[in-house]
């Protein structure tokens, strides 16, 4: 019983590490950008969509087939 409650806490936890490496690397990304001047905002503002596109197509097709 403890398991089943403790398996939302994960899938969670794994959310928020995906979204935390996503703005991480768009800061890496941005200060990389900056430091070759070539339009560091647009390069975040691409990682940034990018990430969480990645997140929505975790979300609505590889989770969603897990629980069938």
């Amino acid at each position: 019983m403890v398991i089943i409650g403790v398996l939302p806490v994960l899938v969670l936890l794994g959310i928020a590490i995906f979204v935390l490496l996503g703005i991480l690397s768009a800061i890496w990304i941005f200060i990389d950008a900056r430091r070759r001047r070539i339009r560091p905002l647009r390069w975040l503002l691409l990682a940034l969509l990018l990430s969480v596109i990645g997140l929505f197509i975790y979300w609505f097709f590889v989770r969603r087939k897990r629980r069938r």
